[in-house]
């Protein structure tokens, strides 16, 4: 991850600081610390996405059948030059409907209209740069919008998480040392208000080595995350309240 993630790192903290009284087994007064981080990945992106509609018109059903064959024919042997796998075709729509014109006498059939519509996904992004041009050509052939993306989204959240995680780790550590708080200790792991939170780790006294910052990552990181795609990058934001508690 290291050699292509461009990493960022935002913190909109929020602290109480306050006493609670401790669990009957242990006869010391407890203070919480928490914490709500914000972190941030960022990368290029790698892949994208379009759909691309084939149509054919003509009076004759299996005519205009016929033509959208040869259309779809084409198109995937464009694909096929271009190295864009099969499972990289996703068919979302086949539709037939009968097209009509309006004249002064009345509605005039037309004919068949036959429509194929196809996701295709580009993993290699010189490749769709070559192809769409070609696709433009195509007087039958409409093409959407080009959505950017990238082939490890997983990835960039769990680093947004553990960049949060860290963070609020380290701003507690110096928290306490002002405070006088020693024994800090991990109680909750949220990505929701603690108040609210469905994801929680109840942490002993002696427990805060059984976690890593990377296994609460991956428990919290699969909530939705705020991503935003600007100048050809992809921007993960992730939300992670946390909770410090400590003598």
């Amino acid at each position: 991850m290291n050699n292509y993630l461009k990493l960022g790192l935002s913190l909109g903290l929020s602290l109480v600081l306050f006493a609670c009284q401790a669990p009957q087994s242990n006869s010391h007064n407890l203070r919480i610390l928490r914490f709500q981080g914000i972190g941030e990945a960022e990368v290029q992106a790698n892949q994208a996405g379009m759909t691309i509609t084939l149509n054919a018109l003509n009076p004759n059903f299996k005519t205009a059948r016929k033509s959208l064959l040869e259309e779809a024919g084409k198109l995937n042997k464009l694909l096929d030059e271009a190295g864009v796998a099969e499972t990289d075709r996703v068919t979302n729509r086949i539709d037939v409907n009968k097209e009509y014109d309006w004249t002064n006498r009345g509605r005039v059939f037309k004919g068949y209209r036959h429509t194929y519509s196809m996701y295709v996904t580009f993993k290699d992004l010189a490749a769709m740069e070559e192809v769409y041009p070609l696709l433009l050509e195509h007087t039958d052939w409409n093409t959407g919008y080009i959505s950017y993306s990238h082939s490890n989204m997983d990835s960039l959240n769990q680093v947004a998480n553990t960049l949060a995680l860290e963070k609020a780790k380290a701003l507690a550590e110096n928290m306490a040392e002002q405070a006088g708080i020693k024994n800090l200790i991990i109680t909750q792991v949220a990505n929701v208000a603690l108040s609210e939170n469905v994801v929680s780790m109840r942490a002993n006294n002696n427990s805060d080595d059984h976690y890593s910052y990377e296994t609460m990552a991956n428990q919290v990181y699969k909530s939705k995350s705020l991503v935003s795609i600007h100048e050809g990058k992809i921007k993960v934001q992730r939300s992670v309240n946390v909770e410090f508690a400590g003598e």
